[in-house]
């Protein structure tokens, strides 16, 4: 995992996963990180820039690699699908394919989306804290609260 948020850093460290801080516009740092070598690079980054740097250095150093990201529209997908991204992930049209298969397998039955809230109410709860830190920990606190935000 590359990241540019020290706390999120610390968190991962704190979980014992393997991490590397910086930007992944340093051709170093992609280089640590292994990409070159890499079968599978899921990125996360919502800057469409540094995304279509990525795609641009995983296809000139590694270019058999998978490589799954984000876009916000239909028109940025696209552009990256140019730039070889394996796959383009749309949030809003993940969530809204999720939710118009639930309605076409339930219907609009009131007591059916009761049901699916209180499951997703129940998940919610269950994944409160993102990091499964422990509360006694100052410092946790403190980045469990800037993870949340």
């Amino acid at each position: 995992m590359v990241d540019y948020d020290p706390e999120m850093i610390d968190a991962m460290e704190y979980k014992k996963i393997n991490c590397l801080y910086g930007d992944v516009s340093d051709i170093e740092l992609l280089e640590e990180a292994g990409v070159d070598n890499a079968k599978l690079i899921v990125s996360m980054l919502t800057d469409q820039a540094l995304t279509e740097f990525l795609l641009r250095y995983t296809d000139k150093h590694n270019a058999e690699a998978v490589v799954i990201c984000t876009g916000d529209t239909p028109k940025q997908a696209a552009a990256l699908y140019k730039l070889g991204a394996s796959y383009v992930m749309l949030p809003h049209y993940i969530g809204s394919e999720k939710i118009s298969s639930f309605v076409r397998r339930s219907g609009i039955s009131k007591k059916e989306f009761d049901k699916y809230r209180a499951k997703h109410l129940e998940h919610l709860q269950s994944h409160k804290d993102p990091l499964n830190l422990p509360e006694d920990d100052k410092t946790t606190s403190t980045i469990k609260s800037s993870v949340q935000q």
